[in-house]
């Protein structure tokens, strides 16, 4: 599904970030690293979108990320 994403993206003339990974610095110090290949991510109007394609991300992860930055939003697929 990272494939399809990355042409459909790419068609559009958007950034598919889908290799490396993302550092999230947290406010009370530290960071959380995500492996990108598992949670892509495209920068979009100012925001940071993770998408979360296989629903691995446990959900208390997810409202880390929201609670420490409020450019950074989280998108799980459906299937």
């Amino acid at each position: 599904m990272s494939k399809q994403l990355a042409e459909f993206f790419a068609l559009l003339g958007e950034e598919w970030i889908s290799t490396g990974e993302h550092f999230i610095p947290l406010k009370a110090g530290g960071q959380l690293n995500l492996k990108a290949e598992p949670f892509p991510s495209w920068p979009w109007h100012g925001q940071r979108v993770i998408v979360d394609l296989h629903r691995e991300l446990p959900e208390k992860m997810a409202q880390v990320i929201a609670a420490n930055w409020d450019n950074y939003n989280v998108v799980r697929s459906k299937g």
